[in-house]
């Protein structure tokens, strides 16, 4: 959830840095691990982690902003996360960059995080009299009612309904008739 409330303060908050961004097309600019989408203002950078050992003779231990606030004590670093806008360093993702307010989030944090931001269509709830299988586990429906998910019309019971929704967060009906095509 923490990936979330980062990525709606950065829809509230993003603004495009004039001369710090190559402008790809009208509703998408780029640049080194930047992502801006235009129409909604989401300002995402997507630094990679650096590690530098120190037989390396340009390398010098620096702080993180992210000791900046904590409580224990500032502890110098070879490696770690550049903001793509800034440079300033980071030890760990998902952060909002003090210095230049970019939210700073690594690809496999946001995929996590997808369904929570697209979460998926309650499903219809209607009499079981023309149904007799779920589609999901293909148990008998013993119940008067079944869910119907409104893309694909697929049946199932009350059980799959709430796996679906709160573990899969996509209708495998759907995902199934999707792939087949």
């Amino acid at each position: 959830m923490h990936m979330v409330l980062l990525i709606k303060m950065a829809l509230k908050r993003c603004t495009l840095y004039q001369g710090s961004l190559a402008r790809v097309s009208s509703s998408v600019c780029a640049l080194s691990g930047l992502l801006i989408l235009t129409g909604t203002r989401v300002c995402l950078g997507f630094p990679q982690h650096t590690v530098a050992s120190l037989s390396d003779q340009d390398v010098k231990p620096s702080f993180s902003m992210s000791h900046l606030d904590s409580g224990g004590g500032p502890a110098l670093t070879l490696g770690g996360y550049f903001c793509p806008q800034c440079q300033a360093k980071y030890t760990e993702l998902p952060v909002e960059c003090k210095v230049c307010g970019l939210t700073l989030v690594s690809a496999p944090h946001l995929a996590r995080s997808f369904h929570h931001l697209f979460p998926l269509q309650a499903f219809i709830e209607s009499p079981a009299d023309n149904y007799q299988f779920c589609q999901a586990c293909q148990g008998q429906l013993k119940d008067k009612n079944v869910l119907a998910c409104p893309l694909c019309c697929s049946v199932f019971c009350g059980e799959c309904d709430l796996f679906i929704h709160e573990s899969l967060h996509c209708c495998p009906c759907c995902i199934h008739n999707r792939t087949a095509t």
